[in-house]
């Protein structure tokens, strides 16, 4: 094995005779390798070196959470921390509170949300329908509803799917610039075990 191995490099071909082969010239050939692959397939791994089984390196921590563990998720009881309250007397939360503007376009979207399920803006949100919460949260995925804009006097009320709370706060948190931005979502998110290496942290 040493002689073949010095010279073919890292790949052993062996004929092995099967000890129950009935004809004792029958012989299988099969494939070994001294490096990080798999024979069979070709697979091949790059040289392990201490720093893919550590979680501060790039090379082992889990891609998902950069060696974290967790992940930050938006947590739905903060977005609505007071079910009791109506959406007229502000029972869900926003991350625009200290912006006029987009808090008012905020909420607009939110009151577009009830009209397009019927939602009552005087009944108490535990009570308001499930589609409703549910959609409020993740968002109506490719259905659209009537926004209440127009593009002109004349002009039909704009349409378009309804982005979720949770799914815009994802994105602003991951997208925007602004550091004042994503700080102000975070108020709303909570760290969970990450889901890609189960707060172990190793890719």
């Amino acid at each position: 094995m040493e002689t073949a191995l010095r010279w073919s490099g890292e790949d052993l071909l062996v004929l092995v005779q099967p000890p129950d082969a009935p004809d004792r010239e029958a012989w299988e050939s099969r494939l070994f390798t001294t490096a990080f692959a798999n024979p069979k397939t070709g697979y091949r791994l790059g040289e392990l070196t201490p720093k893919h089984f550590s979680f501060n390196s790039h090379l082992g921590a889990c891609p998902a959470c950069h060696g974290l563990g967790v992940e930050l998720e938006v947590d739905p009881t903060l977005l609505v921390p007071d079910e009791s309250l109506t959406l007229a007397g502000g029972a869900v939360k926003s991350w625009w509170s200290r912006n006029k503007k987009l808090k008012a376009l905020h909420d607009r979207q939110i009151l577009a949300l009830a009209a397009h399920f019927k939602a009552d803006l005087d009944v108490p949100f535990r009570d308001l329908p499930a589609d409703f919460r549910h959609a409020l949260i993740l968002g109506t995925g490719d259905v659209a509803i009537k926004t209440g804009w127009k593009t002109g006097a004349n002009s039909r009320s704009l349409a378009k799917p309804f982005e979720g709370l949770a799914v815009q706060a994802h994105r602003l948190h991951d997208e925007s610039d602004s550091e004042i931005t994503r700080r102000n979502v975070r108020r709303y998110m909570n760290p969970k075990p990450c889901p890609a290496c189960a707060g172990k942290r190793l890719r």
